[in-house]
């Protein structure tokens, strides 16, 4: 293991600027002052993963701000569902700040409290017949629903933890590394190697 990262690498991290519009993004490295930072995560694959699954989810940008600042049109990221274009105002500071309060709950483990805000949500917008409003909530309630029947663990604890296996076959040992945090699976790595 390179538990002291000769080789200059650091554990991947996701990283929510500050302000009004914050930006998701991934990155390496020392740790920023201001915005929010969750992780480690085992690898850069796991990052990117779960940075696309909270663009499909809650629809965050992740342009930098100089091109946020002098857009005129919605980016392709928009027409693909992934961000909500608040460069252009189609989505008011409120609800954008909404969206970020929630990916930051569910980046902290507490999936059960963003499901009951986002019905609570739905359930406000079908009373005033905003139909459209309560469909997109539904869809987030169902995406958070299946995600974390994909990746929840039966235990009672919650806890940070690496669980490690082995396995040995003749000349060849595998060592199986599954990165665990707040009972969510964020990834895994497999080390193989030849013994004698």
């Amino acid at each position: 293991y390179n538990i002291v990262f000769r080789d200059d690498k650091t554990y991947p991290y996701l990283y929510l600027s500050a302000g009004d519009f914050p930006q998701l993004l991934t990155y390496r490295g020392r740790v920023k002052k201001t915005g929010h930072t969750f992780g480690p995560y085992p690898n850069v694959a796991s990052t990117r993963a779960m940075r696309k699954i909270l663009q499909e989810i809650f629809k965050l940008r992740d342009c930098p701000d100089a091109i946020f600042s002098n857009r005129a049109r919605p980016c392709l990221q928009y027409q693909m569902g992934r961000c909500s274009a608040p460069c252009v105002g189609l989505i008011s500071k409120q609800d954008y700040q909404d969206q970020i309060h929630w990916a930051k709950l569910f980046l902290e483990g507490k999936n059960q409290a963003v499901l009951k805000s986002l019905g609570q949500k739905m359930e406000v917008a079908s009373d005033q017949m905003a139909y459209e409003l309560a469909l997109r909530f539904r869809d987030q309630i169902n995406l958070l629903s299946q995600l974390q029947k994909d990746q929840s663990i039966q235990t009672n604890l919650s806890l940070d933890i690496d669980v490690l296996g082995l396995a040995r076959e003749l000349d060849r040992v595998v060592i199986s590394v599954l990165s665990i945090k707040q009972g969510r699976v964020l990834g895994s790595r497999a080390f193989n190697q030849k013994v004698s």
